[in-house]
């Protein structure tokens, strides 16, 4: 690769730091999910790690794990669509909007900066 293009490009430390934020509102997202008391929702757990495994995979390949964490975010999203936790309203901010905006919004950006980033790599690639 060339070095002079990886050196420039701050697609890929953005990406990371999106996909941060994305991971710790996810882990508000599963709290908020958890506040009905009833421990319907225990299953959602299992995404906590999702975004951290899928950053380290696309460090190593930028475009699978981009194309992850952009199908991370739509399922987060139809995620929240299908399942209303606990009574609406029970939390300030709690619905659709606040897991678009601070979920899926971050995490899609992340997924899409590192596939941008992959194809820019490869279109120097060609033009040397």
């Amino acid at each position: 690769m060339n070095s002079e293009c990886q050196s420039r490009s701050y697609l890929p430390k953005a990406a990371l730091w999106l996909g941060i934020i994305g991971a710790v509102s996810l882990l508000f997202f599963n709290l908020i999910f958890q506040e009905d008391w009833t421990q319907r929702y225990v299953w959602l757990w299992f995404m906590v790690p999702l975004p951290v495994v899928f950053l380290i995979v696309a460090k190593k390949f930028r475009f699978s794990g981009g194309l992850l964490m952009v199908l991370l975010a739509i399922a987060i999203t139809v995620i929240d669509i299908l399942i209303s936790p606990g009574h609406p309203g029970q939390v300030a901010g709690k619905g659709v909007v606040y897991t678009i905006i601070f979920v899926s919004l971050p995490l899609l950006l992340s997924g899409l900066l590192y596939i941008i980033y992959r194809f820019r790599v490869i279109s120097s690639q060609k033009a040397e």
